[in-house]
């Protein structure tokens, strides 16, 4: 499991505006047919005719905002267009949609509490200054159409047009308020997550890695070795082990210490993780002894990378001791039958040749010798 990206993010953001813009398209269907529905409940009620009903009350708002959703759709899908411009693009239009049935619904008044419902949508992207402006626009928009309202030829509002704009710009204010205290509540319990996901990355890492030298832990090849092996089997994909164990390390730790000595295996760290050879895996398996994993290396070439990577390691002057290091290495290969504990038996086995045969060398299994690998 990784971190979302900044990327994962803007598409994820895409994607809430795509799905508010279809909320969208249902709101018209939904609003055309409340409105086909109370004309036909109400017909022989109404003070205009079908045609005036039809053409001013149900057509124009439905057909705007219709358009409009049509082209916030294909705005969206406008790869250059950058995200943040697509969101507000997006908020503009649900505020656009309250506006449409404020104004053309000039007989009834409640219709100004829509104007929360951009607010509250607003949430969906975690954004304080979103949501701020998003606010004062549907608070403008809300004076705009009261003022609108009281030229109504529909209803004299008489004197509760002010009172009820009050009360619908105190419900929009209070929507507000709330709407900040929900994203401040879901920004922190965010930054939480985050801090909870990085520090699990961390103990991740720390499992994984040994922490001196950067390489892949214990832990890790313990956990690798198998599986490869399972893959090895599987796909007839040979698999080499190389053991290695730094030459007179105990000394260089009595004579110079273990700050000195950590300075070393850090330098043969940087050795291993040098080589950029495909298939290959190194880990630090215990105090001075490592591992390299090689996937679809011959017993011939695994030998001929830790030779190379001995001889680099000789020829590096180290500092803190005024000399060179080596290491002794023993390499096994996969061989049918055998599972991870015989693996590694058998390269332990020839890094013991190795160290008692004079060290500085990578030594094989008698047995890879007498079938002439």
């Amino acid at each position: 499991m990784t971190r979302p990206t900044d990327y994962e993010e803007e598409q994820a953001f895409e994607y809430w505006c795509r799905k508010i813009v279809k909320v969208c398209y249902t709101i018209v269907a939904v609003a055309f047919s409340v409105l086909a529905l109370s004309w036909l409940l109400y017909r022989k009620l109404a003070a205009l005719s079908p045609f005036q009903y039809w053409t001013q009350i149900i057509i124009p708002p439905c057909a705007l905002l219709l358009v409009l959703s049509g082209i916030v759709d294909l705005l969206l899908r406008v790869k250059k267009i950058p995200v943040f411009a697509k969101i507000y693009i997006t908020m503009i239009l649900t505020l656009v949609f309250c506006i449409v049935v404020a104004t053309f619904k000039t007989n009834m008044i409640t219709m100004l509490v829509s104007f929360c419902v951009p607010v509250f949508v607003s949430t969906i992207f975690s954004n304080l200054k979103l949501t701020r402006n998003i606010y004062f626009l549907s608070q403008i928009s809300l004076l705009v159409c009261a003022a609108i309202l009281s030229h109504s030829v529909y209803r004299d509002f008489g004197i509760w047009l002010l009172p009820e704009t009050l009360t619908a710009s105190g419900i929009l204010i209070s929507a507000y308020c709330l709407t900040m205290v929900l994203i401040k509540f879901t920004i922190h319990n965010q930054e939480n997550l985050r801090r909870a996901f990085d520090k699990q990355q961390d103990m991740n890492r720390r499992i994984q890695h040994d922490v001196l030298t950067g390489l892949y832990s214990r832990a890790m090849f313990n956990e690798r070795l198998p599986h490869l092996i399972m893959e090895s089997n599987d796909s007839k994909k040979i698999l080499a082990l190389a053991v290695l164990d730094l030459d007179h390390f105990k000394e260089v730790n009595d004579t110079f210490g273990h700050g000195v000595g950590d300075q070393v295996l850090k330098r043969l760290a940087a050795v291993l993780l040098r080589y950029r050879g495909g298939g290959f895996s190194a880990y630090r398996i215990g105090g001075e002894e490592f591992a390299l994993l090689m996937t679809g290396y011959s017993i011939e070439r695994a030998v001929k990378v830790c030779q190379n990577l001995n001889c680099i390691m000789g020829a590096t002057y180290i500092e803190e001791i005024e000399g060179y290091v080596t290491f002794s290495c023993g390499v096994a290969l996969l061989e049918e039958g055998m599972d991870a504990q015989k693996l590694f038996d058998a390269a332990d086995a020839a890094l013991y040749e190795a160290k008692n045969s004079g060290r500085n060398k990578v030594a094989v299994p008698q047995a890879s010798k007498l079938r002439g690998n």
